[in-house]
């Protein structure tokens, strides 16, 4: 038992690093210029959406997951310091925990969920011909489903 107890401690300190977690999320559905319905990317930082690293000069978000990667990877570099000073953002350390901890739970849940799951899914299917994915429920285990709007330091500040 003392094993697994310490392989559970260096397994979560391990995966909760320093790093502050960034990840692509659909924001919202709009129309284009042709009058299509798309979505619409935004990236988040520890959950907290952070406009400035994906729009572009007429601050319009991106309609593809690529497009937003790719402004990410040409402006963090540039911005990291201006959106530290800018927003409030929540720390590192305690989001990874946070996240990896509701990961492991699910995990450890998963051999009596998944199956039963499984077992719905295939009556529902069979029922209205819908088949659903196991995919989302392992992604819920690491991402947020909603993400949180940002808060500046500056509107902080005026309200105390």
């Amino acid at each position: 038992m003392h094993r697994l107890t310490s392989f559970i401690c260096i397994l979560s300190l391990f995966f909760s690093g320093c790093a502050p977690h960034y990840h692509v999320v659909r924001l919202s559905k709009g129309m284009d210029e042709k009058g299509t319905i798309v979505n619409y990317y935004a990236l988040t930082r520890n959950g907290v959406v952070i406009p400035e690293y994906v729009i572009d000069e007429q601050g319009n978000y991106p309609a593809s997951k690529e497009e937003a990667e790719k402004r990410f990877a040409e402006r963090k570099n540039s911005l990291d310091e201006t959106v530290k000073k800018k927003y409030v953002l929540p720390p590192n350390t305690p989001y990874e925990i946070q996240r990896n901890a509701v990961g492991v739970g699910l995990l450890a849940v998963s051999p009596i969920v998944v199956p039963l799951d499984l077992l719905t899914n295939s009556y529902r299917e069979k029922k209205s011909g819908v088949k659903l994915s196991q995919s989302k429920y392992f992604e819920s285990a690491f991402e947020e489903p909603v993400p949180h709007d940002p808060k500046l330091k500056d509107e902080l500040s005026q309200n105390t």
